[in-house]
């Protein structure tokens, strides 16, 4: 079995000597303290954004899937990757969540009211398309609800060794 990119990309940072890698720390953090004192990072006028984590999980109400799919309402499911373009959303790093992110605006009445134009707008065109796809969206929690049939311990820890280095597995990977 060939290995993944994953696990020789893991592979080549696990080679790093950490006395130089402490070393670069060292000199980064000095920069960045001698950058804040002359002030690189001020700015007079406050901005705001905004992040929030979404699972998705099914809706056998509204669902169209066929194979893959779960007739559990609230089980975890995956968000096809397109979907979250549509969405207006980005990706993650697991498979089932996404996340909503709104641009920096100014800190002032106008900014806060932009923020909620862009939530609202962004929100409703997520669940909508969501909706017909047979799924709902759920704020990210602090528990990771697992895939029909799966315990949460499983899912979080299931991985796979690629050559001496573990990875985390899908099982419903392609």
């Amino acid at each position: 079995m060939a290995r993944s990119d994953v696990a020789a990309g893991t592979d080549e940072i696990l080679d790093i000597d950490p006395g130089t890698f402490q070393e670069q720390v060292r000199a980064d953090a000095a920069t960045l303290k001698q950058e804040l004192d002359a002030g690189a990072f001020d700015n007079r006028q406050g901005i705001i954004g905004f992040e929030y984590e979404f699972y998705a999980v099914s809706d056998p109400e509204t669902s169209r899937r066929g194979e893959g799919g779960s007739s559990e309402l609230g089980a975890l499911t995956r968000v096809p990757r397109g979907l979250l373009e549509l969405m207006g959303f980005e990706t993650e790093l697991g498979l089932h969540n996404a996340e909503m992110c709104t641009s920096p605006q100014p800190m002032n009445r106008h900014g806060l009211a932009a923020q909620e134009a862009e939530v609202k707008a962004r929100l409703a065109a997520a669940l909508d398309t969501a909706r017909a796809e047979g799924m709902r969206l759920v704020s990210d929690g602090l528990w990771t609800i697992p895939p029909a049939g799966e315990t949460a311990r499983g899912y979080l820890t299931d991985s796979v060794d690629d050559g001496g280095v573990t990875l985390a597995f899908d099982n419903d990977a392609e």
